[in-house]
């Protein structure tokens, strides 16, 4: 550690004892003064950094203002507020975050019904929580003399210390869809009517009636058990929603339906997962919005999202990682995870089909996983996907410039074409001028016959320039010689000799020394392959051709084999060598592999065919053989020898 980084750290350390110890130190000693003197705290203006960035949604927006408007409202009776929402859109979630925010800690108590068994444990809850600012639970315990409050009836309580004690109490009731079978909900939903209208409480009901008429409907099923205590269970639980849609419309006064967006749920992780920088929170917007309507806005469904996306952190964090791919990884884990339940798969993402699916769904798929075997080999996919992506990089980059090339030829070739036309039609474009900006624009590209094309640089040159300026034809022709040599030397492979055939115009010797120099050419590189042929290991090539473990630079080398070397071998004796000739072709006959050694195998062939032909052969019969496997008829053969048995027959007469 470097002396600026302990200098760093001790700076740190400093700010957090004064954060942590001094200051709040002092906040307490103020807080017991208060207390002493009987003054209630004022109430810190909460920042509220958690749900202000969310108010863009205007439903939560006007919901948190209803929300200030009837529980911040000290001079309104009691009343009950009832939010609803599907399962899992993150009811509770909002709601604790507005209460942390909004509620004074100490007048508010939040009651899940989830493990509750009898109506005295939620009164108990109530009391513990007021008995902080009251010290009912002391002055209880001193007029009881019990440590627990229990089957203590809260009317007596509250007439006992009055009910401006409990005026402005907020309770929050929720989790009413598991209610424990021992609590009845008519019960639970008297002690909030009580609540509110003899205490002038303030509830909050969170409630998903479509869940709680779910949970009737499997209860009624168990209505045909055998076990008469579940039996009697069953029917007391089979309709507590049309009990709850009773009850509550009496006791009911505002009701706001939460259906946030998309967006906002988002939001909410984001917060949560605040320092992954690495998330891509536009994307998984876009992505979730894909989801079916009853999954999109589920919590539950996209914390499973990004609980599968903590195993990835070690990949996604990493520094060098391009963002094209932790959005691809983003994108296939939603897409092997969800995969029924999106509506539109057509993403239209650009760049997303570089890393192998099969490692991302070993970790979405399974539970039990070795995560850093798996990890390993995320990562050497991710190398190999830089290395195509640099290739397919290189590939445009050539395709761009050689299609910029083209483009630019073209337009060169137009402006001699123009050039030359506007010579022809244009009566004030005199031949001086002509013959020096056409002159200019031949000699302007290296190779311009190869863009032109020969017979059309022929006209410009023959028909053209030598016709219009005779006395500079020897010029004219050296020119044109010049750029042939050019032409050749690139096309040389692949040009025809009709070539020479158009240049009839040019000296004998002229012509002579541009055969001469394709030939040279020619014979150069036929010269070049023989030799690379002759340090080929021919029976090492046959083999790793027939074991797919070849190149295409020896396949190519073996194809170019001449047929008078390859049947010299042959004609040897050297058995090695015809049985591997043997097995290649054969092997040739049903294989992809043919079109790269068509003119081996062709050859081949040719070969058998002539030593069959030949009588004096001492393994003709294994030949006729081996022409029969391949399908080539000895009858025609046996043909062309006998009349060649009778030709020498009359010649020798």
């Amino acid at each position: 550690m470097t002396n600026k980084e302990k200098y760093c750290k001790c700076i740190k350390n400093i700010k957090r004892f004064f954060r942590y110890c001094i200051v709040d130190y002092f906040k307490r000693i103020y807080n017991f003064i208060l207390f002493l003197f009987c003054i209630e705290p004022k109430k810190e203006e909460n920042k509220s950094y958690e749900l202000s960035e969310f108010e863009e949604n205007s439903d939560i927006k006007n919901l948190k203002e209803n929300l200030n408007r009837y529980l911040k409202d000290s001079s309104s009776k009691g009343f009950v507020i009832s939010i609803k929402g599907n399962w899992g859109v993150g009811k509770t979630f909002f709601w604790n975050i507005y209460a942390k925010e909004n509620l004074n800690e100490k007048k508010y108590v939040y009651i899940s019904l989830f493990g509750i068994s009898k109506l005295d444990e939620i009164k108990t809850k109530i009391l513990n929580k007021i008995s902080k600012q009251a010290n009912i639970v002391n002055k209880i315990k001193g007029l009881l003399g019990s440590s627990r409050i229990k089957g203590v009836d809260i009317g007596a309580v509250i007439s006992l210390f009055g009910i401006k004690n409990f005026k402005d109490i907020v309770v929050c009731f929720d989790d009413f869809e598991r209610l424990s079978p021992n609590l009845n909900i008519s019960e639970v939903l008297g002690v909030i009517s009580e609540l509110k209208e003899q205490y002038n409480c303030k509830i909050v009901i969170i409630n998903n009636n479509d869940q709680l008429e779910e949970l009737d409907r499997l209860n009624r099923n168990l209505i045909f058990t055998k076990n008469q205590d579940i039996h009697r269970l069953s029917l007391s639980k089979t309709n507590n929603n049309e009990i709850f849609k009773k009850y509550l419309e009496k006791i009911l006064d505002v009701e706001y339906e939460y259906f946030p967006e998309v967006k906002y749920q988002i939001e909410l992780f984001e917060k949560i997962y605040f320092d992954k920088e690495y998330l891509n929170w536009d994307l998984l917007v876009n992505l979730f919005n894909r989801l079916k309507e009853d999954k999109k806005r589920n919590i539950r469904v996209m914390k499973q999202y990004f609980l599968k996306l903590e195993i990835l952190e070690d990949i996604l964090k990493k520094e060098d990682l391009e963002d094209f791919f932790i959005d691809e990884i983003l994108l296939k884990t939603f897409e092997l995870l969800f995969g029924s339940d999106i509506i539109n798969k057509d993403f239209g993402f650009k760049n997303m089909n570089n890393l192998n699916r099969l490692y991302i769904e070993e970790i979405v798929k399974n539970t039990i996983i070795d995560k850093e075997k798996i990890k390993i080999k995320i990562l050497e996919d991710i190398e190999r996907a830089r290395e195509n992506i640099k290739r397919r990089e290189d590939d445009n980059k050539k395709y761009a410039i050689s299609k910029q090339m083209q483009k630019e030829n073209e337009e060169y070739k137009k402006k001699i074409e123009d050039t030359y036309l506007r010579y022809i039609s244009d009566l004030e474009y005199d031949k001086e001028t002509f013959v020096k900006e056409f002159c200019k624009l031949l000699k302007g590209r290296k190779d311009i016959i190869g863009f032109t094309y020969f017979d059309r640089f022929t006209v410009f040159i023959k028909d053209c320039l030598i016709e219009i300026d005779k006395k500079q034809e020897e010029k004219y022709k050296k020119f044109y010689k010049h750029k042939a040599k050019i032409f050749i030397k690139n096309e040389y492979k692949n040009m025809e000799k009709y070539f020479f055939q158009q240049a009839y115009f040019l000296d004998e010797e002229i012509k002579k020394e541009l055969r001469e120099y394709y030939n040279c050419l020619k014979e150069g590189d036929i010269n070049f392959q023989n030799k690379q042929i002759n340090q080929l290991d021919i029976l090492d090539t046959m083999a790793k051709i027939i074991k797919q473990e070849s190149n295409n630079t020896e396949e190519r080398m073996l194809d170019n084999i001449s047929k008078q070397e390859h049947e010299k071998k042959l004609k040897e004796d050297d058995s090695l060598y015809f049985k591997s000739t043997f097995e290649l072709i054969k092997y040739l006959k049903d294989s992809y592999k043919l079109k790269n050694l068509e003119n081996f195998y062709n050859i081949t062939l040719e070969i058998y065919k002539d030593l069959y032909k030949d009588k004096e052969y001492k393994h003709r019969d294994k030949i006729r053989l081996i022409l029969k496997d391949f399908g080539i008829d000895t009858k025609e053969l046996n043909k062309v020898v006998e009349e060649n048995n009778i030709e020498e027959s009359n010649y020798d007469k």
